[in-house]
């Protein structure tokens, strides 16, 4: 049918058995005529200081979905990260909303690639960024994005973003240059209970949380800045 997001309902009965149903979703992509393959690129890669796993880089990649409709590309062989270094993977976007998005890799500076393949009309086509050590270094105004169809400049002044959605047992908040703290991120389920899970701060540009701990559904993850409240609905598959 068309593309979208539609909500599994599953229900069955029987005597000897006791069902408990777990909604999902699923997830049908753009095909054909009109498709719009997913573009990625890298906006730019900051040094840091060894994190607790060694890493000195962050690469901050983007992605930029021209369709109306949300694509979905499972971490794997289509949507993955390779490198001959060491590199962290977690978080890597499966669910690409309409626009643009920003996720980071944190990696040792060996050159490493983001691969994501989609249809571009009825043809599954590849587009890959790659950041190194050497790769255009982040400061406050634009970054270059080297793609053959259509370069994009971006300000990293931008809102806050979160990824992935759905997501398993994290989520990561993209602060760019919001001043917030993992104290003012709250969840709650969609009949308003919070639940109390771990955010940490791992950098000056994101914060962590922890949902293993909680079951699958949907949940509202509230967000207090100095400004305002900001309010995302978020999925745990």
């Amino acid at each position: 049918g068309a593309a979208g997001v539609y909500e599994i309902i599953p229900a069955a009965t029987a005597n000897n058995y006791s069902f408990t149903p777990v909604n999902g979703h699923l997830y049908v992509n753009p095909f054909g005529s009109g498709a719009n393959n997913l573009i990625v690129s890298l906006v730019c890669v900051e040094q840091i200081p060894p994190d607790e796993n060694g890493f000195t880089y962050i690469a901050y990649f983007k992605y930029l979905n021209q369709n109306t409709t949300p694509v979905y590309v499972q971490a794997g062989l289509e949507n993955r990260l390779t490198g001959a270094g060491q590199y962290s993977s977690s978080g890597i976007p499966q669910l690409f909303m309409p626009g643009e998005g920003i996720w980071e890799v944190r990696f040792d500076g060996v050159p490493v690639t983001w691969t994501v393949r989609s249809y571009k009309n009825w043809t599954k086509t590849a587009s890959l960024a790659m950041a190194g050590s050497t790769s255009v270094q982040c400061n406050k105004s634009l970054m270059v994005t080297e793609q053959p169809e259509s370069p994009v400049e971006l300000e990293l002044e931008m809102e806050m973003s979160v990824y992935p959605n759905p997501a398993s047992d994290k989520i990561f908040v993209n602060l760019n240059n919001n001043l917030i703290t993992a104290d003012d991120v709250f969840l709650f389920d969609m009949t308003g209970k919070q639940y109390q899970v771990r955010s940490v701060k791992p950098s000056e540009r994101m914060i962590e949380v922890d949902l293993s701990a909680i079951k699958a559904g949907m949940y509202i993850l509230r967000i207090k800045t100095p400004e305002e409240i900001k309010v995302y609905r978020i999925i745990r598959h």
